[in-house]
């Protein structure tokens, strides 16, 4: 009984821990600067970033189920001849990764201090 209880909260906190994961990874992704700056004056990095755009929503947001096929989808989509949009998207794949790799980190510190 005691194990079950055990079990059931921790199976509760690592639920809303995976929801935290998703709102970390959208804050860190909306706290990246735009590649080409907010008044686009290099007409080259628009039309990539405009690119990149359209990539995400006709291959990525539609197609992935998880953080992690988003990530890996950008890295394999959406990538850019464009330097400042390359970094861009970059920096998107590390959120996203970096969010995956806290939560798998408290799972497995959460299953070490269980058993």
């Amino acid at each position: 009984m005691k194990f079950t209880a055990i079990f059931l909260i921790a199976l509760l906190a690592l639920t809303s821990v995976k929801a935290d994961t998703n709102t970390d990874a959208a804050n860190c992704i909306a706290s990246i600067p735009k590649p080409c700056g907010v008044a686009a004056q290099d007409s080259a990095c628009a039309k990539a970033y405009l690119s990149f755009g359209i990539c995400v929503a006709y291959n990525c947001a539609s197609k992935s189920q998880n953080l992690g096929d988003y990530a890996s989808c950008l890295n394999s989509s959406c990538k850019s001849d464009n330097d400042k949009v390359q970094n861009y998207i970059d920096e998107q794949v590390s959120c996203v990764y970096g969010a995956l790799l806290s939560l798998t980190a408290l799972i497995l510190a959460t299953f070490a201090f269980l058993f």
